[in-house]
């Protein structure tokens, strides 16, 4: 009877072992950064093994193939500040590579960057096969290097735009014995989604990480109208108006839009009388972001813009509504 207690409790002891040796770490969030107000997710992990891409969700917030949480910042200028990277886990680093330029990817070089498509990049090891990947740094922001110990919460970089990349963001990834594992689900593209009972967040981090089908990314009023989201992003297009322009324009950038998505502009003089407002057809596909303006000439006749706002409907039902004070000039 001893004995077989005693060989009980070794299973017992052997199968906690090794349960504690291969369950993975929580991750924490991956930046030092304001979730939701100066950054946020623009692409997910894609769930599905084939090319119709889903994310965790089962929505379109991901592209095919995508093996990775790429959240991003606003514009190159708070990329040039500096936004750290931080470790979401504590272990150690496997490896660095942090010489490559930060520049928004070029049809010409896109076979070229293929091998080192995550850029400036920090590996981690966390133990029994799982580890985490931060892509697309800053050149020359990493501040490990390979073999060191890290700690959860600790800087190791700054996020950036360079390798195959379209915007300023981190690519986060976790991998399970060279598995790619998307953080929300704890599981590989297995082909479904919906199920949000398992993750690989830390709890803080998912009360922190709130989903988004569709966001007002930034807006600003200029003088000229930003002919694409890569103008908005040098900073250029904030609020920059000079008595000397000739013409308003209230631009907005959304990320996330969906096909069935109505997106409105107005103007309104001081007291709330409408100047100009115009209804944008409807995307035919999913956006991952789109900039939209709307303009009116300056003419000492014509009521001045005191206000803009933006609307956007997700069938019939308003979910995007904001209205902002035009700047003084």
């Amino acid at each position: 009877m001893k004995i077989g207690l005693s060989i009980l409790s070794l299973l017992s002891i052997s199968s906690a072992l090794a349960n504690t040796e291969s369950s993975p770490p929580d991750f924490n969030f991956p930046l030092k950064c304001h979730y939701g107000k100066n950054c946020f997710i623009q692409n997910y992990f894609d769930t599905q093994p084939g090319p119709q891409a889903k994310d965790y969700r089962c929505g379109s917030m991901t592209y095919s193939g995508h093996k990775g949480t790429d959240i991003r910042i606003k514009n190159l200028v708070e990329m040039n500040s500096g936004v750290n990277v931080i470790a979401a886990a504590p272990g150690t680093v496997h490896a660095i590579r942090n010489n490559m330029n930060d520049t928004y990817l070029r049809k010409q070089d896109r076979a070229r960057l293929n091998p080192v498509g995550l850029g400036n990049a920090v590996i981690i090891n966390h133990g029994s096969g799982w580890q985490s990947i931060y892509g697309h740094m800053k050149k020359s922001s990493v501040r490990v290097k390979k073999g060191d110990q890290v700690t959860t919460g600790m800087v190791i970089g700054e996020i950036g735009l360079s390798g195959l990349t379209e915007f300023p963001h981190l690519h986060f990834g976790i991998k399970h014995h060279g598995v790619n594992i998307d953080p929300f689900t704890a599981s590989g593209a297995s082909g479904s989604c919906g199920n949000t009972m398992s993750s690989l967040w830390s709890e803080q981090a998912l009360e922190t990480l709130v989903y988004q089908p569709g966001y007002l990314l930034d807006y600003g009023f200029s003088g000229t109208a930003p002919k694409n989201y890569r103008e908005v992003e040098t900073g250029a297009f904030y609020n920059n108006i000079t008595p000397d322009d000739k013409t308003l324009f209230f631009w907005v950038r959304l990320a996330g839009l969906m096909a069935s998505d109505s997106i409105e502009l107005k103007l309104f003089s001081s007291d709330d009388n409408l100047i100009k407002t115009h209804r944008f057809p409807k995307n035919k596909n999913y956006k991952a972001q789109q900039v939209i303006y709307l303009g009116v000439k300056k003419d000492p006749s014509t009521l001045p813009v005191k206000k803009a706002q933006v609307n956007v409907w997700r069938n019939r039902i308003l979910y995007i509504n904001k209205t902002v004070d035009t700047p003084k000039e």
